[in-house]
């Protein structure tokens, strides 16, 4: 006995009104993802220049610092409502690396409740405002690269904020020419730092050297000599730019990006020996030109590291300012960590917990300068070792995929990966702020974004 036509007519039409709806479903799927990507993307161009260029060193801080809220609670906004309006759950917690975030920020929200200052633990101290709002903003910015960049937009993403970061190191290198126009009181000194648009040199050295990393990778992964020579030119421009910060933690950091640049991509590519030596040469010449300019000046940094003395301390305290004063900072928080082992003092409490010895160090000294100080005694050991622990996992698996790829993709990964741990060095000196923390989160989660196989995306 044959089925009817009426019957089979109708299951053709069910499973092509299903098959309509589901393409309806990921139509839209598709759109609110590039929404958000669009988003992400256009705001973290904008980030450096977010700010209020005036006379005060300490302009940024506190302007990013709300922008950056407002820009993650608007997206998490978006995704809630969507997720509620689909019905849906969310699938940001299932990875390796979802979970170490969110235990981590779960630590820091545990060391919030229970800091004898939870209001300076939630929203930061005054000029850095590092609280837990901080890191829930970064741990957001690690979600939303990871989940709503496209694997094909990865390196187009690095590009952009690469091209950005162009425009900001001219102007570090103008601001140390016409400092006086923008700051006069800084004009009279033998050697004026470029903070940029990012309060003081440690803190343009950190992004500097972030965009340094991107920028040679960009310059390793060009296609053609109109790439190559535009890469080259940013990676110069950036190069001065971080010699002008005269930040000797950003200098190491830099450095030891480009020996890993250098052992894993250049070495193994044979056609990339020749504009890599162009390009070092070339970063030779400037540091020549900038240091007979500025009569040894940089020279004489690059010689003081480890040894830099206060000339107003005594001789038995010389001990302790090597560093910029950091070795001392440190032997006096390696204690603190032993008294707050368990869930810390709270984010940010840094002034409420350190051993001052006058009130012109409570005034000077605001921080550890070291990140992993600040995060051991702030929130406790066990958010440190689930802290390193993230950061391990990204570096792991970026390396583990750049050895499953092969051409510019393998040469990306290994880019991403030099840019993590040069940054990771860099915050041995310093700490996480606002101003370029960012853009060290979004590169972990396009690091962790990367695919298995090679697909043209590197262009």
């Amino acid at each position: 006995m044959g089925v009817p036509v009426t019957c089979i007519y109708s299951k053709m039409r069910v499973q092509y009104t299903g098959e309509k709806v589901l393409a309806m479903q990921l139509n839209k799927e598709i759109k609110f993802h590039e929404a958000i990507y669009f988003t992400l993307v256009g705001f973290i161009m904008l980030f450096p220049f977010l700010i209020y260029p005036i006379k005060d060193i300490y302009y940024s801080t506190f302007y990013k610092f709300n922008y950056f809220v407002i820009f993650i609670l608007f997206l998490w906004l978006l995704v809630v409502f969507r997720l509620y309006k689909e019905k849906q759950y969310p699938n940001f917690f299932q990875s390796t690396g979802d979970k170490l975030a969110i235990s981590f920020l779960t630590l820091a929200l545990l060391s919030t409740l229970f800091s004898h200052d939870p209001v300076t633990a939630f929203q930061g101290s005054y000029s850095k405002y590092h609280g837990f709002l901080s890191w829930f903003c970064y741990i957001s910015l690690f979600i939303f690269s990871y989940h709503f960049i496209p694997v094909n937009k990865l390196v187009k993403v690095v590009r952009m904020i690469v091209y950005t970061s162009f425009i900001v190191g001219i102007y570090g290198i103008i601001q140390h020419f016409f400092v006086g126009i923008i700051d006069s009181e800084r004009k009279g000194a033998r050697f004026v730092s470029s903070w940029g648009l990012f309060d003081n040199p440690n803190h343009f050295g950190s992004y500097l050297v972030i965009m340094l990393i991107l920028s040679l990778g960009l310059f390793l992964v060009a296609n053609s000599w109109k790439q190559r020579s535009i890469n080259g030119v940013i990676s110069c421009t950036l190069f001065v730019s971080l010699l002008y910060t005269v930040n000797r933690g950003g200098w190491i950091a830099a450095f030891i990006g480009t020996v890993i640049l250098t052992i894993l991509v250049v070495w193994k590519n044979k056609h990339l020996w020749k504009p890599w030596l162009v390009l070092m040469v070339s970063f030779l010449f400037l540091f020549v030109i900038v240091n007979v300019t500025e009569n040894n000046f940089v020279n004489d940094r690059v010689a003081s590291v480890g040894s830099d003395v206060n000339a107003v301390v005594t001789q038995a305290e010389q001990e302790d300012q090597a560093g910029s004063n950091r070795w001392g900072i440190w032997k006096r928080t390696v204690p603190l960590i032993s008294e707050y082992y368990l869930i810390g003092s709270g984010p940010s409490t840094f002034s409420n917990v350190f051993p001052y010895h006058s009130h012109d160090e409570r005034y000077a000294i605001d921080n550890s300068h070291n990140e992993y100080l600040e995060i051991g005694f702030s929130m406790g050991i066990p958010a440190l070792i689930v802290y390193v622990a993230f950061i391990l996992t990204i570096v792991s698996v970026t390396f583990l995929k750049a050895r499953q790829l092969k051409g510019n993709d393998e040469i990306f990964a290994y880019v991403l990966a030099a840019v993590i741990i040069s940054y990771s060095i860099k915050l041995v000196f310093n700490i996480s702020v606002i101003p370029v923390a960012p853009f060290f989160w979004l590169i972990l989660g396009i690091a962790y974004k990367l695919p298995t196989t090679s697909r043209d995306f590197s262009n």
